[in-house]
């Protein structure tokens, strides 16, 4: 009994001194297996990522004026 009162708070501490180090091979090993991304794939991504805050942007504003400088923003893209 007194062994697994022992074992269980050293494992815990364990897995959290590792955390790092397991990420970073986790982190390594994705990026030697995927493959790498174009400059168009990244480019689409940006420009979907940027829409999608501008489209948060102005579901969450205050008000009509502020949602349509939004608007007129977004449209410049």
């Amino acid at each position: 009994m007194s062994t697994a009162l022992i074992a269980v708070p050293t494992l815990l501490v364990a897995a959290n001194v590792f955390k790092p180090l397991l990420k970073g091979i986790a982190r390594a090993t994705m990026m030697v297996v995927s493959k790498p991304v174009s400059k168009e794939e990244q480019e689409a991504r940006r420009h979907l990522r940027d829409r999608r805050l501008m489209q948060r942007m102005m579901n969450s504003s205050s008000g009509p004026s502020l949602s349509n400088e939004l608007q007129a923003i977004a449209a410049r893209d």
